[in-house]
């Protein structure tokens, strides 16, 4: 590695991109307090110029790369960094668990019975005791649902901006970075295309692991762009939802992302007359629920699945009075007209490609119209 950082010393600033890039693997990264979490060192053996690369501050910790040389120049992570290097610089999920029997063994919620992680995934996270459905991730589901080897990912290196500088028990960019580190994803939400059943689909699907799934700048800004994609192409949109509702820590930026993305919505369904379909899974609450979570054309569910817009508690302080037990299941609003079906797991996909099948045998209701505003190609 020394020998290498020597044949780097004298070089221009983007051939010691290109360099770093070879040996970007044996860098450790250093976690700083604060804003600081990654920084590579480089220093000249001539005239002892320190050349600081890649180096994230207060706000590129969570927003964009940055390339600083000596003379205080800067430079995007599009414009003279290899791309290879930028995606390492993303956080990745940790490999080795602290606790040796953490990821072996899962206790069900609903019996209590001790299930084998092994076996639970092949189950579908389904418990082989009593049938109920344990939490699944965005990456779990996206491999449930999309034809293997036809996944497109969208705007995955896309990250939030800690704009108001917030603060509760630690700051939002530290909690951001030990998300990231943690979930191995920049944000609460995948997205992107792919086959279901050979029929290709937009799909976003939330994820709860990533702060309770809460709905900040990064996962409106994500939905809008696969709504956006959804029209150009004119391809059907499935959304899966597990949400704990809008980011506190993004204030009245994420509870804008309800109208963006219900704006696009319109589009796709209204102007273009588009297929969408919103898949509830638990939990899915707050500002999802209150916008695009109930906007489907079908609206899905998972057996059991804890729907509602504000928690029990809050509504029995709010009313005085007491909620009945089950009020805001799945099997509940199905009752009342909420849902379309209650589909388990292990057919969904099944589900969803019966219904893409019929829409696309239905009579004709597209129509072609234009967006009103600049969209990002992808």
């Amino acid at each position: 590695m020394a020998s290498a950082l020597q044949t780097l010393a004298g070089s221009s600033l983007r051939s010691i991109c290109t360099g770093l890039d070879r040996f970007a693997s044996e860098f450790t990264p250093q976690q700083h307090s604060g804003y600081q979490a990654r920084c590579a060192l480089l220093y000249s053996g001539k005239d002892g110029d320190r050349v600081r690369l890649f180096r994230r501050s207060r706000l590129a910790s969570v927003g964009r790369l940055r390339a600083v040389d000596g003379s205080g120049q800067t430079g995007d992570a599009e414009n003279g960094m290899p791309k290879d290097l930028v995606r390492s610089l993303i956080p990745k999920a940790s490999s080795a668990p602290k606790d040796p029997s953490a990821g072996l063994w899962v206790q069900c919620e609903s019996c209590q019975a001790m299930l084998y992680v092994k076996i639970l995934k092949q189950n579908k996270r389904i418990c082989d005791q009593c049938g109920s459905h344990l939490p699944m991730s965005s990456t779990e589901r996206i491999d449930l649902l999309i034809d293997p080897g036809t996944w497109a990912p969208l705007d995955e290196n896309m990250m939030s901006k800690d704009t108001l500088g917030f603060v509760d028990e630690e700051n939002y960019c530290d909690r951001l970075i030990e998300y990231q580190n943690r979930t191995g994803m920049t944000d609460a939400v995948q997205t992107g295309t792919g086959k279901l059943y050979g029929v290709p689909v937009a799909l976003g699907v939330m994820d709860f692991q990533f702060m309770g799934g809460s709905m900040g700048s990064v996962v409106g800004e994500k939905l809008t762009r696969l709504i956006e994609h959804a029209i150009h192409l004119k391809l059907p949109l499935i959304i899966v939802c597990a949400s704990g509702g809008a980011r506190m820590q993004e204030g009245t930026l994420s509870l804008m992302q309800m109208a963006k993305i219900s704006s696009a919505l319109h589009i796709h369904q209204t102007k273009m007359g588009l297929l969408y379909i919103a898949v509830l899974t638990s939990p899915t609450t707050g500002g999802v629920t209150a916008s695009f979570g109930m906007l489907g054309d079908l609206i899905l569910a998972e057996p059991e699945s804890y729907i509602a817009f504000a928690g029990k508690r809050v509504i029995e302080q709010t009313l005085n009075q007491e909620v009945p037990e089950g009020f805001q299941s799945a099997e509940s609003l199905f009752k009342h007209g909420l849902l379309d079906m209650i589909v388990p797991r292990p057919i969904m996909k099944g589900v969803l490609g019966e219904l893409l099948q019929l829409y696309s045998l239905a009579p004709k209701r597209r129509k072609e119209a234009a967006i009103p505003y600049p969209v990002i190609s992808h």
